[in-house]
């Protein structure tokens, strides 16, 4: 048991003095997607035609990737709510 204890200790506290900040784990998750512009959505969606589901922060809609994967994509409405409203839906 405390072999385990401390490999976690060591594991979170080997670099400089703390864990490793959550925005920092985002930032690198982040990184890995794929960007798509307007055009590629608006091609994605079918003009965004297809409506699948609605929140507070906008719509979302099924799209369709090249490669034959469906994807929803949500249309932000009322940006002014700010991030932490989209991130909670």
């Amino acid at each position: 048991e405390i072999l385990f204890f401390l490999s976690g200790w060591w594991i979170l506290f080997r670099k400089q003095g703390g864990p490793e900040p959550l925005e920092d784990g985002y930032q690198a998750l982040s990184s890995q997607f794929k960007k798509f512009s307007y055009g590629e959505l608006k091609i994605a969606t079918r003009n965004f035609r297809e409506e699948i589901g609605r929140g507070g922060s906008g719509i979302v809609y099924k799209g369709n990737l090249g490669d034959g994967r469906e994807v929803a994509v949500k249309r932000l409405g009322d940006v002014t709510r700010g991030e932490d409203f989209f991130w909670a839906e």
